[in-house]
This record gives structure tokens, sequence and C-alpha cells, in this order.
């Protein structure tokens, strides 16, 4: 890694301004570095903030018709295969954890990143059908689980080493001190995250990586119309904000803001490039 570049933050970065490119020269909009990441001559423009962390969608394979992490016959690839077990559906899993000199807000901060549920506000998102990821498989759906603490157990130094009493726990009161410790621009995004930890908040027949044609092509007789169904390149290609003398149609798409109802993308295929058009079929 003697130059390491960084990723391209059309995912990951805040992006209000998505126009593309001024000049031939300029980064992509889409990249860490381009225009509207550096201060304007005489102005006051911050560079664009990280979005957060990366979520993926609940996306149940069993509600799916075409289940995305099966592979097509144009996916397989012997010579790059690794084994993986499935865990059933219905399987569950006790474990037990121990940390040691957590205060009482840090001992909430690990009660609800378990039990998210527990912070968020009244009419939030998700309501308690929160779910969690669990294992490599979160990128295809798979792994939507939900997690319990069934029993807390907490010790001082001086019940644990000495002679005082046992700590009775209080999980509501740890979770109300973290909640307390969390700054406003921090706990201001946790409906959103109610919104990306509901499993029902996309339909999880839409759960794709950009689709390269029409829905309809998923599944269709001709196998070379589902090969380009499922390559991205055209969507990336129109979406990254760069500069064409010729066409000025490309600028950037960001991601939906998780709380919006709306969360489809463009279906953008190859054969559209250089149309100046999409169409909003994600």
């Amino acid at each position: 890694m003697g130059a390491p570049n960084p990723g391209a933050g059309q995912f990951y970065l805040r992006c209000e301004d998505t126009r593309p490119a001024a000049k031939k020269d300029d980064l992509p909009t889409r990249e860490w570095g381009a225009k509207p990441d550096r201060l304007a001559a005489g102005n006051e423009v911050p560079a664009r903030a990280v979005r957060g962390r990366k979520y993926y969608w609940h996306a149940d394979p069993d509600r799916q018709e075409v289940p995305r992490h099966v592979a097509r016959p144009h996916q397989s690839n012997d010579s790059m295969a690794v084994e993986r077990l499935l865990a059933e559906p219905g399987t569950v899993l006790t474990q037990v954890v121990t940390f040691d000199n957590l205060s009482e807000a840090e001992l909430g901060s690990l009660l609800a990143a378990l039990q998210p549920h527990s912070v968020l506000p009244p009419g939030a998102p998700g309501g308690r059908s929160l779910r969690l990821h669990l294992g490599g498989g979160k990128p295809l759906g798979l792994g939507s689980c939900h997690a319990s603490v069934e029993d807390l157990r907490v010790w001082t130094a001086q019940s644990r080493y000495g002679a005082a009493a046992p700590v009775d726990p209080d999980p509501d009161r740890y979770i109300e001190r973290f909640v307390a410790s969390v700054p406003p621009p921090v706990s201001v995004s946790w409906t959103a995250l109610g919104a990306v930890l509901a499993e029902d908040t996309v339909d999880p027949e839409r759960v794709w990586y950009p689709p390269g044609e029409h829905w309809p092509d998923q599944e269709s007789p001709d196998p070379k119309a589902r090969k380009r169904f499922d390559e991205p390149f055209a969507f990336f290609t129109a979406t990254s904000g760069m500069h064409l003398e010729q066409d000025n149609s490309r600028s950037l798409c960001p991601l939906p803001d998780p709380a919006a109802a709306d969360q489809t993308i463009p279906i953008i295929r190859k054969s559209d490039l250089g149309k100046g058009s999409r169409e909003v079929d994600g």
C-alpha cells in the first residue's frame, strides 16, 4: 500500500451538491477530495461529512422470488467458491458476554446495541421489530436476527473483591445514563437507524445491487439479459458526477436518506449511456 487511495464517496459522503464536475481535470463529484470537499475561495464552505457507517437492508430470502444469496449460472465460478454453512431459520444461539471496567452509561450503550428499540423515540420506525445482522452474509440479506438480554449480572470492585452487598442490576437506569451521555448530533440519527434496522422498511424483492436491466429481465428466458441485469457498471458510470464535454447529465446519485419513504434508485442500462435520461425503477 505505497499509495493508498480512499474509496469512492458516492454512498459514504453527505452530497447536497450533486452537479457533475465542471472541468475535464476535476475529480468526479463522487470522489473524496472533489470540488465540493474543498473550501471555495473566500467562502467558508465545509467539506462533505461522512454519512455514517454502512448498513444493509433486511431482506428475507424466503420472501424473494429470486433469492439473492443463490448464485445464478453466470455468477458461478468454482475457482473462487468458498464453502459456507447456513443456519436454519429459527436457530437460537446463546452467548455469555463479559466486560470489565464499564461505567453505567457504557453498560447502557452495550445493552442498547443489542436491543436498539430501547433508545428509539416514541413512534420511531420499526418499534420492537428491529433486527440485527449476524455473520458474513449481510450483503445478501442473510443473518437477520433478534437479540435479547436474558440475564444481567453486575459487580463493582467492592462487591467483587470486598464485603459489599451484591449489585441489583437496573438495565433501564443504565440505558437512561447512556442516552443522557450521547450528544444531540448523534442521537438525532437514531430515528433513521430505526428505519434501517426495521425488517419491513423496504420490499425484499427490490433489495439488489444496482441492476443493469429492468426488473422483468431478472428472470428473462434470455441468459444474456439475466447476465446484463446483474451488471451495475452503467449505473456507476452514469451517476459518478464525472465531467463529459458532450454530456452534462451525469450528476451524482447518492443513496436516499435512510428515513425516506422512497428508497429506490434509478435503473440505468448500458444502452442508456449517452442518452441523457434515466428511468426510476430501482
